[in-house]
C-alpha cells in the first residue's frame, strides 16, 4: 500500500498490527512513514521517538524515515537528529 501511495490504508493496517504487537518497532517506523506522507507530522515524530526509545541501534531506521519521505524531516547533523529523536 505504501508503494502505491495509499498511505491512509497502510496506516490503518499498521495500526491494526500494532494493536496486536505494540512493541513491533519496525511496524511503528512504517506507520511513521505513512503519517509523514499524510501530513500528520506530530504523530509521525511521536511514532519515531517511540521506535528509538530504548533501542539506539534503530537510529538509522528512524533517520531514514525522516529523510526519505516527501513530507519528512532532514537533519545535516547526526547528533541533531539523535537529539530530536531522544537518542542522546
Amino acid at each position: 500500500m505504501i508503494l502505491v501511495g495509499d498511505y491512509a490504508a497502510a496506516a490503518d493496517a499498521f495500526r491494526r498490527v500494532l494493536a496486536q504487537y505494540p512493541d513491533d518497532r519496525s511496524t511503528r517506523a512504517h506507520l511513521a512513514t505513512c503519517l509523514f506522507e499524510q501530513g500528520e507530522r506530530d504523530a509521525a515524530e511521536a511514532a519515531l521517538r517511540s521506535v528509538m526509545r530504548g533501542q539506539p541501534q534503530l537510529f538509522g531506521r528512524a533517520a531514514f524515515v525522516m529523510a526519505s519521505g516527501s513530507h519528512g524531516r532532514f537533519f545535516f547533523s547526526q547528533r541533531a537528529a539523535a537529539k530530536f529523536l531522544g537518542g542522546e
